[in-house]
């Protein structure tokens, strides 16, 4: 598992929690980034946390099984 950094900007809001499964800052916050990366490199067990929580949020936003069973009943809805 990998902690994610990335930015605030764009497709990561609507993936990522803010310390919790990913870390986020505005692109031009290159001091926060620099902390943000150096506080992972000096804690593996951050990493393993964050790495864990985003995977675990990726698996269940983006089981297939899910996925497929919103879309049936999106399509039912529009078709009754």
């Amino acid at each position: 598992n990998k902690a994610v950094v990335n930015t605030n900007i764009g497709w990561a809001q609507d993936l990522i929690d803010h310390g919790v499964d990913g870390f986020m800052h505005h692109p031009e916050d290159i001091d926060a980034y620099v902390a943000t990366i150096n506080e992972l490199f000096e804690n593996e067990e951050l990493v393993h946390a964050i790495g864990q929580a985003g995977r675990q949020k990726t698996e269940l936003k983006f089981d297939i099984h899910n996925i497929v069973n919103q879309n049936i009943e999106y399509y039912k809805s529009i078709c009754s």
